[in-house]
């Protein structure tokens, strides 16, 4: 789930969508792991959310308007943001299966 301008949009990252995002030279687990170190990219946040909005149906929205919202949003304001994708870009569950080892 990503929430944007109020209104919480179901993200389903399938293939298409992350191999869409990674054709423009943004390595997903690179993204991650540098966003949870405070040292994202902020075009490739961007851009990866704007793929991901535009899916789930955020009709409008436009990568330059997320750019900005990420530029100028406090860390409180970027969570839910940066959470929303990195949950989306994690997925829970394949096959009905989870994804843990310890199955």
């Amino acid at each position: 789930m990503i929430a944007w301008k109020g209104v919480d949009y179901p993200v389903t990252a399938s293939m298409r969508l992350l191999q869409r995002i990674e054709s423009r030279g943004i390595s997903l687990p690179s993204m991650v792991t540098n966003i949870l170190r405070g040292e994202a990219q902020t075009s490739h946040m961007a851009y990866a959310l704007w793929v991901l909005l535009v899916s789930a149906g955020a009709d409008g929205v436009t990568e330059e308007e997320i750019y900005a919202v990420l530029m100028g949003a406090s860390p409180e304001e970027i969570g839910p943001l940066r959470d929303g994708l990195i949950l989306a870009l994690s997925p829970a569950e394949i096959d009905g299966k989870k994804t843990d080892a310890s199955d």
